[in-house]
């Protein structure tokens, strides 16, 4: 996170390979694990580790999605990247509101 932040101080966003990301996490490269602590166990630090090595191409958005209108807008078997979610123009069911001019 502290790159992304210096790239953008500089003004050398638009080149950067943070270009139009908003949100960070793992798979991002943005969030990363700090260095283990003395007082955790080998134990303790390899389930941290493995724990963070599942995140890497953790997708949160699986499975399918429809819109409030219940229309179909991810099948179950096609697994989205995870920038769609953050590019869809209608809300799900469950979710008080509307996007003006969205489904």
């Amino acid at each position: 996170m502290a790159e992304m932040v210096r790239t953008l101080e500089q003004g050398k966003l638009q080149e950067s390979p943070y270009s139009r990301i908003f949100r960070a996490g793992v798979p991002s490269g943005v969030i990363g694990p700090v260095p283990i602590g003395v007082a955790a166990t080998p134990t303790i630090g390899k389930r941290v580790t493995a724990t963070y090595d599942k995140l890497e191409g953790w997708i949160p958005f699986q499975g399918s999605r429809r819109d409030q209108p219940r229309k179909m807008r991810v099948p179950a078997s096609r697994k989205p990247d995870r920038r769609e979610p953050q590019s869809t123009d209608y809300l799900v069911p469950g979710v008080a509101g509307r996007i003006p001019g969205g489904a």
